[in-house]
């Protein structure tokens, strides 16, 4: 099972519309597009896991690729997850 699956449906809830109905049914490499993942909901998607892990995602991934998967959105919180904030102080 991956590391932050929970947190990730949990987030996935309140951005897929579609998703609701398949919570926990979804392999971790399920396309996500099928449930409802367009470019805007991505934006928002990286935003919430960006607030709910206190993150900060670089510019270079910020697409849609890397969000398009259970699998995948775990994949980029663990690559951020040990890595200091930016702070504008």
């Amino acid at each position: 099972m991956l590391r932050y699956r929970n947190e990730i449906e949990s987030l996935l809830s309140t951005t897929l519309e579609d998703f609701n109905n398949k919570i926990g049914e979804l392999a971790d490499g399920t396309d996500l597009t099928l449930y409802g993942l367009d470019s805007i909901r991505a934006v928002a998607l990286i935003v919430a896991i960006e607030n709910e892990f206190k993150i900060e995602v670089e510019d270079e991934d910020l697409i849609i690729d890397n969000v398009k998967s259970i699998k995948k959105i775990n994949d980029i919180i663990e690559k951020y997850a040990n890595r200091p904030v930016a702070t504008n102080e």
